[in-house]
Formats: structure tokens, C-alpha cells, sequence
């Protein structure tokens, strides 16, 4: 009986997959330019994936992040600050991870006015590589205290510095810029 219990207990475990994504548009314009799209297990890992077509960003690295609030209208810049509920200083995947936003993602790269990325976080996994990160615990929730449902997805016109600048706009935000595109997470 107890083993037909445990073998149920990770049967649902494995099934406690959430998901979230939106559309993201064109700051102040509202054109579709692409989609982010969120997904979690809980404990194990969580993938962030960006799909932006043709949206006349330029090539090279833009800041990508959760903001606190949702977006009203399609002004990017009524999302407020970055989601940091820790209260601990900026930083993303690839530079000061260990201290960062749960809404910092670092940065994705634009080729030709297109971006397609994948980012995978592992809980405490040795896996490493290019767009695969390990972290000691969950970054995110879909869904639960540290939800993005409601939040905002923002895309940079800028680089994020991932709080290695050495100013307070670096220790903040990464100093990545205006507000290119953004989107409500559901």
C-alpha cells in the first residue's frame, strides 16, 4: 500500500508542470513581435524560451526581464521595477548569479532583427553550458509566492551590464536601456 502511495506521490509530482507566455509588442505601438513563453517543475528545472521576429531591434544583446506589474495598454513603462522580491542586487545568468532579481534572465541576442533563445535553469544539477544554468534553487514560479502570472516580460533596446557596471544603475536594473517590447505573462 505505502509503495502504491509513493509511486502516486511522484506520479503527480511529475505532472506539476505549469506554464505561462504572452505576446510580446512593441512598446507604445502594440504590434505582435514575438512571444516569451515560461515553463516549471517545481524543484527540478524551469525553461524560459524568447520567439521575436522581425521587430527592427538591432543585432546583439538586449536585456530581457520580469517586472513587478502588469502592462497597461502597451506602455512598457507601466510595469515598474524588476521583480525582486529577495530585495537583492541586479545580476543575470551569465554574470553575478548568485546574487540576483528572481526576474533577471540576463541577456538574449538579436540576428538580423530576430531572436530565438532557450534558457534552462537545473536545481541543484552540475549540468552547465551554453543557454544552461545551474542554481541552488527554483528562480521562478508560475504559479505560488514567487509567481510571474500577471507580471510583465520586458525586452531591452540595451545590453545588460548583469550588475558588473559598478554603479548604482548596474547594482539596480544592468543599466540595459529603454523598454523595447513587453507583455503580460498568463
Amino acid at each position: 500500500m505505502s509503495l502504491v502511495l509513493i509511486l502516486l506521490t511522484v506520479l503527480v509530482a511529475e505532472t506539476s508542470a505549469t506554464r505561462a507566455s504572452c505576446y510580446l509588442r512593441k512598446h507604445n505601438d502594440g504590434r505582435i513581435i514575438g512571444t516569451a513563453k515560461f515553463y516549471s517543475i517545481t524543484g527540478r528545472y524551469q525553461n524560459v524560451s524568447v520567439d521575436l521576429y522581425d521587430s527592427g531591434l538591432t543585432d546583439g544583446l538586449h536585456g530581457f526581464h520580469i517586472h513587478e506589474q502588469g502592462v497597461t495598454g502597451c506602455d512598457c513603462l507601466t510595469t515598474g521595477g524588476h521583480y525582486n522580491p529577495d530585495g537583492v542586487n541586479h545580476g543575470g545568468a551569465g554574470g553575478a548569479a548568485s546574487s540576483r532579481h528572481v526576474g533577471d534572465f540576463g541577456n538574449v541576442e538579436s540576428r538580423q532583427g530576430r531572436i530565438r533563445t532557450k534558457l534552462t535553469y537545473i536545481v541543484n544539477s552540475n549540468k552547465q553550458g551554453e543557454g544552461v544554468y545551474n542554481v541552488s534553487e527554483d528562480r521562478f514560479e508560475v504559479r505560488g509566492d514567487r509567481s510571474v502570472v500577471g507580471r510583465a516580460v520586458v525586452l531591452h533596446a540595451g545590453t545588460d551590464d548583469l550588475g558588473l557596471g559598478g554603479d548604482e544603475g548596474s547594482r539596480k536594473t544592468g543599466n540595459a536601456g529603454s523598454r523595447w517590447a513587453c507583455c503580460t505573462l498568463q
